[in-house]
């Protein structure tokens, strides 16, 4: 309550406060306008339009994102992990503040957890069209689709496939980093619709620090990789999904030059708590805390 309360009554220090106010009013003021102006996020538009005010469309997406928390945390999270799991969320700044400024995505970002618990629950076509929906709302949510589509459990061929290309891309972006990034701007050119990410493409520059971050990274995704094989088929605790999404985050901040990765860890971080509070389940040794700390 406390959280949805500091965040619904938001005015202005959010990051993206301003620009999406000017959104919603371009909105108010012209629909055809806006909606042409989104073309495939069309739905976030209407949304926008029938909202009677700019604060209602800020409590129904915080409505929306505190649900999803919950759902979450009381069904996802075991209690003796709920505090360290909201420490960490509330340390995340791209988790917590971009993911409440960014309305988008955080609709995104509800619609992706929620999804997960449907899918938790063995359903598989509303997680699949929970998230359909969402791209109408932000485009990028179309890449969320093959991860809604990995089942609880893969089999170990997949599991060694995710294995060898970590380690591909960990080695390219250490032996080959400019072709490394090349290959990513002429796949995104390729593209109309994620064209307009190559803006964001040289955000970061390779420091000392990026470095080891980078390095952290790697050893934090073979960590990740090594509790999954070794939990695999004998523990209660695992589900694929979750380690997968922790993977695909911690590739992320591998890679350099990309300043869009923020938007995933909105869309990811969450189910990364529940990944967090697993390897605690089913590792417990001293290596889990370490790289939860880390």
């Amino acid at each position: 309550s406390y959280f949805y309360a500091f965040m619904a009554s938001q005015q202005g220090w959010t990051p993206d406060y301003y620009d999406y106010e000017a959104l919603y009013e371009e909105a108010q003021l012209n629909w055809q306008m806006s909606y042409f102006a989104l073309k495939l996020e069309f739905l976030y538009a209407w949304l926008e339009h029938i909202m009677p005010s700019y604060r209602m469309l800020i409590i129904t997406q915080v409505t929306l994102y505190t649900i999803a928390l919950y759902i979450l945390f009381y069904y996802h999270i075991p209690r003796k992990y709920w505090i360290i799991s909201f420490v960490l969320f509330w340390l995340d700044y791209n988790m917590l503040m971009m993911s409440v400024s960014a309305i988008r995505s955080c609709i995104v970002a509800s619609l992706f957890i929620i999804a997960y618990h449907l899918k938790s629950l063995g359903y598989r076509i509303p997680p699949f069209l929970l998230i359909f929906m969402s791209v109408f709302i932000h485009k990028s949510a179309i890449l969320l689709l093959p991860f809604i589509l990995i089942p609880k459990h893969v089999n170990k061929l997949v599991l060694r496939l995710i294995i060898v290309l970590t380690a591909v891309i960990a080695a390219m972006v250490f032996v080959m980093p400019s072709s490394f990034n090349q290959a990513l701007i002429a796949f995104l050119n390729e593209s109309e619709e994620f064209s307009s990410y190559m803006n964001y493409t040289n955000a970061q520059t390779l420091t000392v620090t990026g470095m080891m971050v980078r390095l952290i990274s790697i050893i934090c995704v073979f960590f990740v990789i090594s509790v999954a094989i070794n939990n695999k088929d004998k523990n209660q605790h695992y589900d694929d999904f979750v380690f997968i999404c922790a993977i695909f985050i911690l590739l992320l901040r591998i890679i350099p030059n990309i300043g869009s990765t923020t938007r995933f860890v909105n869309y990811f971080g969450p189910i990364v708590l529940v990944c967090n509070a697993k390897i605690l389940q089913m590792d417990r040794t001293n290596k889990s805390y370490l790289y939860v700390g880390v």
